[in-house]
């Protein structure tokens, strides 16, 4: 989005579901709007949903005609992002507006990636792909001189030394509707406790309208239920403070592009454990503190067994020059075409 803006001077207007952190950090820039929408639909992709999805589309496209109503007849460009990529696209066609949207290869099952990849063809000025296995999907072919870039990297990550004592601290970040892979971290975390392993366990997860009686009932009462003590909710910890507080960052998401979290947990030195989900596996070979593992049972073990040698290893400071060039080479895995690498 930066570049984006720095390329073409216009003024950019995110769609994007409500509580995406990295969004609201920008919003009320001057070159970059933010447009949070409120999901109708629920995140289960079934076949009920796809049928209605038309009306949904329709209704989702005369909303955002209100809310933008003063940008209908300017040069303003639409960023699509996450669940509302089709109903961004459209909303711009209509209008006549610049679009610019990310293929989310990853979320489509493979019959329908090249039907989805035409729609968007057709419907977006510039298309952003990310990672090898979507680019497979589409046919396209990766080159060293596209190049993707991220949020901004923490300058510094302070490890809380003090609030340590020995026991290992694990984190989890996600907004509380992908409330299933919290309470996956509730269930290793039961794991953890029976096989006595002292840890604690800190996930930050951002209030989800709509989602909230859900998630008390499936994770938070799920968690005093099975008196873990130990796992801590917060909803207002930021990213820094929580990579500053924890060992071991835990990923256990199933639907994903490229895991932006566990990018940033890896870059600023704090260990990560992920389900083999997206493209985080690509990430592999950039990383040597990341690990993917099949499923749930293998990263209670990994924890169990591992636990002593992530204490002994985390950094106090991770230097800022490394994580450049660890970003350096997240580049030449991950391209944007159209846009034109940035400098880092």
């Amino acid at each position: 989005m930066q570049l984006a803006t720095k390329m073409d001077k216009r003024q950019h207007i995110i769609l994007a579901p409500k509580g995406i952190s990295k969004f609201e950090a920008i919003n009320n820039n001057k070159d970059i709007i933010y447009c949070p929408i409120s999901l109708w639909r629920p995140t289960k992709r079934n076949i009920p949903i796809v049928l209605i999805f038309p009306l949904i589309l329709i209704f989702d496209t005369i909303r955002l005609s209100q809310k933008l109503k003063k940008y209908l007849n300017s040069d303003a460009v639409i960023l699509n992002y996450g669940s509302l990529y089709i109903t961004g696209l459209v909303f711009s066609k209509i209008y006549g507006l610049k679009s610019i949207s990310e293929i989310p290869g990853l979320f489509t099952p493979r019959p329908f990636r090249k039907i989805i990849g035409n729609t968007h063809r057709f419907l977006a000025d510039r298309i952003l792909f990310t990672g090898k296995s979507v680019a497979a999907a589409y046919g396209l072919e990766i080159n060293d001189f596209n190049k993707v870039f991220f949020p901004p990297i923490r300058k510094e990550v302070i490890a809380e030394q003090s609030l340590k004592k020995g026991i290992l601290t694990i984190g989890t970040l996600g907004n509380r509707n992908w409330q299933k892979a919290h309470e996956r971290c509730v269930e290793i975390a039961h794991t953890l406790k029976m096989n006595n392993i002292d840890f604690n366990w800190i996930i930050q997860g951002r209030n989800s309208k709509g989602q909230e009686n859900n998630y008390q009932h499936n994770v938070i009462d799920k968690a005093i239920h099975l008196n873990l003590n130990e796992v801590k909710f917060v909803s207002d910890m930021s990213p820094s403070e929580l990579f500053s507080q924890i060992d071991l960052f835990v990923l256990t998401s199933k639907v994903e592009g490229v895991p932006t979290v566990v990018l940033e947990s890896c870059v600023n030195g704090v260990p990560a454990i992920s389900l083999p989900v997206g493209a985080v596996e690509e990430l592999t070979s950039v990383f040597d503190n990341l690990t993917v593992l099949p499923d749930t049972y293998s990263m209670a073990s990994f924890i169990t067994e591992k636990r002593h040698e992530i204490l002994d290893n985390r950094k106090i400071v991770y230097d800022y020059s490394d994580k450049l060039k660890k970003l350096e080479q997240v580049n030449t895995l991950f391209f944007k075409p159209h846009y034109e690498a940035l400098d880092f």
